[in-house]
């Protein structure tokens, strides 16, 4: 079910349970040009998840009413050997993305319109697990002290030629919300942003190296 503003039961949120069961869809889905959809049947119309990584030649498409919500656990998306997802320091580095995209002539998109477009929420204005501070406030505190925040980015595409975002919302990123590196036929399409605009390095879209 749709969780209370925006946070699930603990037990979930140290454990997103709907990680294995999205990525090994995923995962069986890619290099057949099909897509792994992620339906909404009311009441629950929620998906709360760890980090998930999209390959070539396949979508993943948020049905109608339907959210994907990103883990607020900083450990899951914390790089080996990295600083610590989640905290303040002299490198941005230490965070995978909630959504990586590997491979070319893939995308994500959203089914339904208005309210009630697909959605991917990165709830960048909630608490992190175990603390008081949310991932804004990370990123706020580091550019007071002119240091980097260690969050992680919403969607990041690297060497993904010809990725397709179409008819999607994607909202409170804890960094920026799309960013695509080192690609090219990169192509947007009903795209929504959906974050306050007070916060920090919450860029919607951010280019890299890319043609």
């Amino acid at each position: 079910p749709a969780p209370t503003d925006e946070v699930f039961p603990d037990a979930d949120e140290s454990a997103p349970p709907d990680t294995a069961r999205i990525q090994a869809a995923l995962t069986a889905c890619a290099g057949t040009g099909q897509a792994v959809v992620l339906a909404a049947g009311p009441p629950d119309t929620a998906f709360l998840s760890a980090p998930l990584t999209i390959g070539a030649d396949e979508y993943l498409v948020i049905g109608a009413g339907a959210t994907l919500y990103a883990s607020r656990n900083a450990a899951d998306y914390q790089i080996t050997g990295d600083p610590t997802c989640g905290s303040i320091g002299t490198s941005s580095s230490g965070c995978n993305a909630f959504i990586t995209v590997t491979g070319v002539n893939s995308g994500i998109e959203g089914e339904g319109f208005g309210e009630h477009q697909g959605r991917i929420d990165g709830r960048g204005g909630q608490d992190i697990l175990g603390t008081s501070t949310s991932w804004w406030q990370v990123a706020a505190t580091a550019t007071a002290e002119g240091l980097k925040q260690v969050n992680p980015r919403l969607i990041q595409a690297t060497d993904a030629n010809n990725l397709t975002i179409y008819n999607l919302t994607i909202a409170n990123a804890a960094k920026e919300h799309l960013y695509y590196k080192n690609g090219g036929g990169l192509v947007v399409w009903g795209l929504h942003v959906v974050t306050p605009d007070n916060t920090y390095n919450t860029d919607g879209i951010d280019f890299d190296s890319s043609a």
